[in-house]
């Protein structure tokens, strides 16, 4: 089967770039499948560990090329290039005639509807239905969210062969109007390693940019009450963003720079949540939390907000980890505190938490994306 996927770069940091490398390197590795990763930019694509059966086809278009320069560039990559990207888009799937074309929702995803093929159109949402409110911050930003879903959801989702959304709960939630829409969770992206049976040290680990939407703001004031009663215990918050002044303000304001850090961003992930006891996960929106999959493979049981959506497809409350209702930050509280009273609790959800991770591996993914490419096919 000739499976073509699209997007803009394989090289980026983000959660897109490493999970469609490692969904295609699975694909890739099944008999008579040969992928393609068709992509607008060169973003340390070079240094990609591909399988052997995965062609990367670079597009000259280059959307990067002149960000941050001026609104003319921005206009002018938001038009010329879009034509270039068509253009180009269209003889590359004209040579490799494939089976299936997949756009993982960047750039491409409209117009890989307008393509002239036999192929079967299959697009991924990578966030929750609702995400572009999400991240709006005013009346403007939700006029433009509003007209963009209107857009998107009413014009071009009933016009692919399949969307693939990441949760149960946000197909069951979102999109049970739509007879095209299934779910597929995203596969592990690290290194599957064997229980890490090791001793921890008293801390408490998050991961993400800092950015408002992961509520690391919540953590530390949440933190700061666990501190007077666990004094022993160590919050480390990684990763990178425009929050990262607001929030060394506020540890500063809890005077709890010895126990509170946030380092930066990391290529180890595994190193660092296999030092860790619990992980704490304060988003208010996600599509998937591809970050708590991590946490548990590494045996680090999560409390989670059972945010839309991700966590309650993921957390069995009280066996593997702590589900808190969304936002509610007094309860967060007590149930972090309780776990925290209870080494024996961590000790067994630990275990519980890597065996459930062990049901999203790359190669089981691959399978429930071979059923649904066949499907399309039939």
């Amino acid at each position: 089967m000739k499976i073509v996927y699209c997007l803009n770069s394989l090289g980026e940091v983000g959660g897109i770039s490493r999970v469609t490398v490692t969904k295609i390197n699975a694909l890739a590795g099944i008999d008579g499948n040969k992928i393609y990763a068709v992509i607008t930019d060169e973003r340390h694509d070079n240094n990609l560990d591909l399988h052997p059966d995965v062609t990367l086809i670079h597009l000259p278009v280059n959307y990067y090329e002149y960000d941050w320069k001026s609104r003319f560039h921005s206009i002018y990559s938001g038009i010329v290039k879009k034509r270039i990207h068509r253009r180009e888009l269209q003889k590359a799937i004209d040579k490799i005639k494939p089976d299936i074309i997949v756009s993982v929702g960047q750039a491409e995803k409209y117009m890989v509807l307008n393509l002239k093929t036999d192929a079967k159109i299959l697009r991924e949402l990578h966030f929750e239905k609702n995400f572009r409110y999400q991240y709006s911050s005013g009346i403007l930003d939700r006029i433009q969210a509003y007209m963009s879903n209107v857009y998107d959801y009413s014009w071009s989702f009933p016009r692919y062969d399949k969307v693939v959304v990441l949760t149960e709960e946000d197909l069951n939630r979102n999109w049970t109007d739509y007879d095209n829409v299934i779910a597929i969770p995203n596969p592990l992206t690290i290194t599957i390693n064997e229980f890490p049976a090791n001793k921890r040290e008293k801390k408490i680990i998050a991961v993400g940019r800092l950015h408002k939407v992961k509520g690391f703001d919540i953590l530390i004031k949440i933190f700061a009450r666990i501190h007077k009663h666990y004094p022993e215990w160590k919050l480390e918050i990684w990763g990178e963003g425009n929050e990262r002044h607001h929030l060394e303000h506020l540890i500063e304001k809890v005077k709890l720079k010895d126990h509170i850090s946030l380092p930066g961003t990391t290529n180890d992930v595994n190193g660092k949540l296999s030092t860790a006891s619990v992980f704490a996960f304060t988003s208010s929106c996600e599509g998937f939390a591809l970050v708590l999959m991590e946490a548990m493979i590494n045996g680090v049981p999560p409390v989670a907000f059972e945010c839309p959506c991700g966590p309650k497809d993921l957390i069995c409350d009280g066996e593997d980890g702590v589900l808190v209702e969304n936002q509610n930050v007094e309860m967060y509280y007590r149930k972090l505190s309780a776990l925290l009273a209870n080494e024996k609790a961590i000790e067994d959800m630990r275990l519980n938490a890597y065996q459930k991770a062990l049901n999203y591996t790359p190669e089981k993914m691959a399978e429930k994306w071979m059923d649904v490419f066949e499907s399309c096919l039939k």
